[in-house]
């Protein structure tokens, strides 16, 4: 699974920089950029030096959406250097961007679930909640199912660390309920052992165990072995 992973990213990093290499707007170019920012998540200096690239062609043609992502991802470069504050910094400067240009719901959806992220990884749970139910709303006005499965998982995930257990199923069965419609078999994996786990806390080992059962059926089908193990 690794090697495959591995592989893939060091394919798209590669066409990322060709690329690149041949691009002149300034649009392709910010775009591009921050694309291959992110594929170095866990590579600080790189993930820093690309955002920042895409931050300055973004802001010299005045390309606010890519300067809302340039600002994210260098929020997101923050948060794994556990410096949150800057990373908070970072997100907030993105919000007034998209509040200040009118941009779509997706930027603020990408905003305001980012900042939630950097919340919730420092253990500041109240506003992590709250920037999970704006992102989540942001969602719901683009009527991105996908996006909509993936704020309601980490809400329920949020819920599920301060031990609100019924808050957190709610959660995990919205966002189980969307990706069962969409066929995410990975997602209704994941999102069912997540399930598992609540039911789990709260000693309702029958149910636990039903759920992880199901979790195990599913990751067999589509061959995780990392979600099966």
């Amino acid at each position: 699974m690794c090697l495959v992973s591995q592989t893939r990213e060091t394919r798209e990093i590669d066409s990322f920089k060709q690329l690149i290499k041949t691009e002149s707007s300034a649009k392709r170019q910010a775009y591009l950029n921050d694309k291959l920012a992110r594929e170095y998540l866990d590579v600080h200096d790189s993930l820093e030096k690309y955002a920042r690239i895409s931050l300055t062609f973004s802001e010299k043609d005045k390309l606010y959406e890519y300067q809302v992502d340039a600002w994210n991802t260098l929020g997101i470069s923050s948060r794994k250097t556990g410096n949150f504050q800057q990373a908070l910094e970072y997100h907030f400067r993105a919000v007034k961007i998209a509040e200040a240009h009118k941009l779509s719901s997706h930027y603020f959806y990408t905003t305001y679930s980012t900042l939630s992220l950097a919340y919730s990884e420092q253990g500041n749970y109240t506003p992590a909640i709250e920037y999970g139910y704006k992102s989540l709303h942001a969602t719901e006005v683009e009527k991105d199912t996908l996006n909509m499965a993936i704020v309601n998982n980490n809400l329920a995930n949020i819920f599920f660390e301060v031990n609100n257990y019924d808050k957190a199923l709610l959660h995990y069965k919205k966002a189980l309920d969307i990706a069962t419609q969409l066929g995410n078999t990975y997602g209704q994996a994941l999102i069912t052992s997540n399930i598992g786990s609540v039911y789990y806390q709260s000693g309702k080992l029958d149910s636990a165990k039903s759920y992880f059962d199901k979790s195990l059926v599913i990751d067999e089908q589509i061959e995780d072995i990392s979600g099966a193990a």
